[in-house]
């Protein structure tokens, strides 16, 4: 399992836009993938899921990957999160 822990700067979250640009990512891979904030953690292949978390500017979020293209599956989120600046 690879985990990314990171801190979102964009002050409205995980809102429909981004959001829906890192589900596309990661229904690519095979890994199963998670994301989690506090206590709650959802498939982060699931828009619907991902958005239910509600994920603020400032919210810390834990991401999961597990299984034969985990690194590279966190690699690209990563990428991506910082391309669309919601984390530096």
């Amino acid at each position: 399992m690879t985990k990314l822990e990171v801190l979102i700067i964009d002050e409205l979250g995980l809102h429909a836009r981004p959001t829906s640009r890192l589900v596309e990512l990661t229904q690519s891979f095979e890994s199963e993938m998670e994301i989690k904030l506090g206590s709650n953690k959802v498939s982060m292949k699931s828009l619907m899921m991902v958005m239910s978390l509600g994920v603020k500017g400032n919210d810390t979020v834990t991401i999961t990957a597990d299984g034969s293209d985990e690194e590279t599956a966190i690699e690209q989120i990563k990428e991506l999160m910082i391309k669309i600046e919601l984390i530096k």
